[in-house]
């Protein structure tokens, strides 16, 4: 209720705000919480649940790079965040994960009618031997949603990841993805092969799959079914695939990245 009696980790917080909402579960009523994190000079614990109908702000720096005084919620060997919510609203946190291959930054079930801005999901592994899965998976449904001004990737170099945003199964309709970039050794962004993505708009969007000094022969941007993809920059050997013409406009793609100032001028 007050920075004199702050909680010490989000997940407490997190509690405390699920168990206040279910007091109105009766009512018709969606309340909402705001939980405010401070920038610190350490991590907070990572996260085995996500609250509804809630406003999760980072008061701290901005939370591209490193250092202190940025909001981090971190895995160490497990995802930074996993589980399912609704009207989430997240601003200004870093999601950041040092594990390898099964892990993610941010892991849902089910995320529907939420907002994510200006946050960034990184990972710190080996780069010899350790990659993680996802920056951001959603396993289930990922609906109703904005994406905005959001870093997915890493920091710590390129092998950090597989995918920068994967989502590999249920539907993924209503969705808007604006101004975030995408960074992946194998997808930029991976939407499972038939998943229906109707009236979804990738909008002014990096996507760039970039394998060390390899170019990996996968897709920049692998679409959904129905969704649009207008005024992005995409890099990969197959730059979009699994898209009719009709759902691309105006995008720049370009199958290595050595091509990429040749294209521009």
């Amino acid at each position: 209720m007050s920075w004199d009696t702050p909680f010490a980790q989000v997940s407490e917080a997190i509690t405390a705000s699920e168990a206040w909402r279910a007091t109105f579960a009766s009512t018709n009523q969606y309340i909402r919480n705001i939980i405010y994190i401070q920038g610190t000079g350490t991590s907070y614990e990572a996260l085995t649940a996500l609250p509804y109908y809630c406003d999760m702000i980072g008061i701290g720096a901005d939370p591209r790079g490193d250092g202190f005084g940025i909001v981090v919620i971190k895995g160490e060997d497990e995802d930074a965040a996993a589980g399912t919510t609704h009207g989430l609203y997240m601003a200004n946190i870093q999601f950041a994960v040092s594990g390898d291959t099964g892990d993610n930054a941010f892991d849902v079930v089910v995320l529907a009618k939420s907002t994510i801005e200006n946050c960034t999901f990184t990972a710190s592994t080996d780069a010899d031997t350790e990659v993680c899965n996802a920056a951001l998976r959603s396993s289930s449904h990922f609906v109703g949603s904005s994406v905005r001004n959001c870093v997915f990737g890493t920091t710590n170099g390129i092998y950090a990841f597989n995918i920068g945003f994967d989502h590999s199964d249920g539907v993924g309709n209503c969705n808007l993805f604006e101004n975030n970039c995408f960074f992946g050794n194998v997808h930029g962004v991976k939407v499972l092969a038939g998943i229906n993505d109707h009236s979804t708009v990738w909008k002014g969007n990096l996507m760039h799959s970039y394998q060390g000094n390899v170019q990996p022969s996968t897709a920049g941007m692998q679409m959904g079914l129905h969704s649009m993809a207008v005024g992005n920059y995409i890099c990969g050997t197959d730059a979009i695939s699994e898209a009719d013409p009709s759902q691309t406009i105006y995008n720049m793609t370009v199958a290595t990245i050595t091509h990429a100032f040749e294209d521009a001028f």
